[in-house]
């Protein structure tokens, strides 16, 4: 499906059920981009892809980590946990 950006940053052709969740992704990588850019300026880029993958890695362990937990996935073989 084609989209089209109109000047205002709105999607036209998406249904407004998918609105909400795409505006706050965009919103979250606009946020995140605006506090890359100045560390990389300010700190080097060496600096910023730790720091990136510090946060990515709290992510992994908040987010997806658990979640094995809950479905009962924990204790696996991470091959066989990410099959089922």
């Amino acid at each position: 499906m084609a989209e089209q950006t109109s000047g205002a940053g709105l999607v036209q052709g998406v249904p407004p059920a998918e609105r909400a969740p795409r505006a706050v992704a965009d919103l979250y990588h606009a946020y995140f981009t605006g506090l890359i850019l100045p560390l990389v300026s300010r700190r080097g880029s060496g600096d910023a892809a730790r720091w990136m993958h510090a946060v990515f890695r709290h992510q992994h362990h908040e987010k997806f980590l658990s979640s094995f937990e809950k479905l009962g996935l924990s204790g696996m073989p991470h091959a066989v946990a990410c099959a089922a």
